[in-house]
């Protein structure tokens, strides 16, 4: 959809186009709002294609086992994939590179990529469930400046946040049943918050109440810490 004038000039529902190019009916459409480029991932394959909405030029993308795709930015798609995608094996993050046409594989266990989340053009954050379902544990970071992915493993995460090099967890203070979890507001977290460009961890908060969400600043200095009855104001000290 584009605007203009504060109207809408173009719009295009993705249901539709699958009805026209039924091909690609059996896939999941991602497009990049800037270029008009779009990555197909076919649910039944796991192949992906890129091609634009007119189906100008379509190609078949190097990678196999693909269940996920986003765009990081113009020229970069950020992929989760299994070599063996029916037996699990061989769990990765990919990073592909539309224009000089290369890859970056990382494994990463048997897990399932979620994501991205990327707020400038030196951070990437994605995360990884053990299984398709959740919680989530791990946490990555693709720090651009030093040409890496950092992994955070975290223990009883309720919630993650990324903004900008800084992530921010809600982790229960104590082992909990998920399921349990999930049908009830009780139970207290500790809001933590990690530095990438730093490599420094801090704890911000303790023994607050279960959240049902969190707004960070720009900076990653202010938290709008949101809960069930109440909202709170966290600043850094």
């Amino acid at each position: 959809m584009s605007v203009e004038k504060n109207q809408v000039k173009n719009k295009t529902l993705f249901e539709d186009w699958k009805q026209k190019y039924k091909q690609y009916e059996s896939c999941d459409v991602i497009a990049n709002p800037r270029t008009g480029k779009v990555v197909l991932v076919d649910n039944h394959t796991k192949k992906c294609t890129l091609t634009d909405l007119n189906l100008q030029k379509a190609v078949e993308l190097p990678l196999t086992g693909v269940y996920s795709a986003c765009w990081i930015d113009d020229n970069n798609i950020i992929l989760g994939a299994f070599d063996h995608f029916k037996e699990r094996q061989g769990s990765a993050v990919i990073t592909y590179n539309i224009k000089n046409e290369t890859t970056t594989k990382t494994y990463l266990g048997e897990r399932f990529f979620v994501g991205p989340s990327r707020d400038s053009d030196e951070y990437c954050g994605f995360a990884y469930l053990d299984d398709d379902r959740g919680p989530l544990n791990t946490f990555g970071v693709i720090d651009y400046t030093r040409n890496k992915i950092i992994f955070l493993d975290f223990q009883n995460t309720s919630d993650i946040k990324f903004q900008s090099h800084w992530v921010i967890t809600a982790t229960t203070e104590k082992p909990i049943d998920w399921e349990a979890w999930e049908k009830t507001t009780e139970g207290t977290v500790q809001l933590c918050v990690y530095d990438v460009a730093a490599n420094s961890y801090i704890i911000r908060d303790k023994a607050l109440p279960r959240q049902a969400g969190m707004i960070i600043s720009p900076d990653g200095r202010t938290i709008v810490y949101k809960t069930f009855e109440k909202n709170y104001i966290n600043w850094e000290k």
